[in-house]
């Protein structure tokens, strides 16, 4: 009876140890999750300014090159349709030259010679490397597609991204997309084919440049599919 008894002692003060640990910590001191407990961390990364002034220069980007290359078209005397005197693949040859210089002087300025390094590793030069061909290939693709069609229509085809995005994205990384954004997307697809069918009863012959649509349908898959790889890979 007395080892039991010692026993039911030695629970009994454990339990009270346990409960005075337990009351006496800040947890429970400062009752329920409020939220305050982080308020004095500072957020990382770029300013909503900076986060802003990036979005801006984006889409100022993406809007003026199709116009500048719409600019830059010329008119044949002998069929007085305006083209592209130029090469495409001069083009996207330049364009990769130029891209690539810029990217290693940014990456030396910012972290040197152990940034190119990384750069040149070859598991991520093989990933990369494949990515950015196929950026080529849909830069050749809107060349050949700004050729056949106007900037305005090329810009306005070049909206079909956001389907093809959200399908690639369900059946890459299995992000679904809510009823209302699904709706949006397809109002989105047939404000493109009415504009389309309108824009080919004023024009001359009545005829819609197939050829240019194919293009541009299939640089849009392309970059899509880029850029889905490349959100993929980089948070790997």
């Amino acid at each position: 009876s007395s080892h039991f008894g010692s026993a039911s002692q030695a629970r009994l003060a454990a339990s009270s140890l346990l409960s005075s640990l337990h009351a006496s910590s800040p947890a429970m001191q400062a009752g329920q999750y409020t939220g305050n407990e982080f308020k004095d961390l500072k957020p990382s990364g770029p300013s909503s300014a900076a986060k802003a002034g990036l979005f801006c220069f984006f889409v100022l980007t993406r809007a003026l090159h199709p116009t500048i290359i719409d600019a830059s078209k010329t008119l044949d005397p002998e069929t007085g349709k305006r083209g592209i005197a130029y090469s495409n693949m001069s083009v996207v040859l330049g364009e990769c030259v130029f891209t690539l210089m810029a990217a290693c002087l940014m990456a030396l300025a910012l972290g040197g010679m152990k940034e190119i390094r990384l750069i040149l590793d070859p598991k991520a030069l093989k990933v990369f490397s494949g990515i950015g061909l196929m950026y080529a290939l849909g830069d050749y693709l809107e060349m050949a597609s700004m050729g056949a069609l106007s900037g305005a229509a090329y810009q306005v085809l070049l909206q079909s991204k956001l389907v093809i995005t959200a399908l690639m994205l369900w059946y890459v990384k299995g992000a679904k997309q809510a009823s209302l954004q699904w709706n949006l997307l397809v109002l989105i697809m047939l404000s493109m084919c009415v504009y389309m069918i309108g824009g080919s009863k004023s024009g001359s012959g009545g005829a819609i440049p197939l050829m240019g649509v194919f293009n541009v349908l299939l640089k849009v898959t392309v970059s899509c599919l880029c850029a889905v790889l490349a959100d993929k890979y980089m948070k790997d």
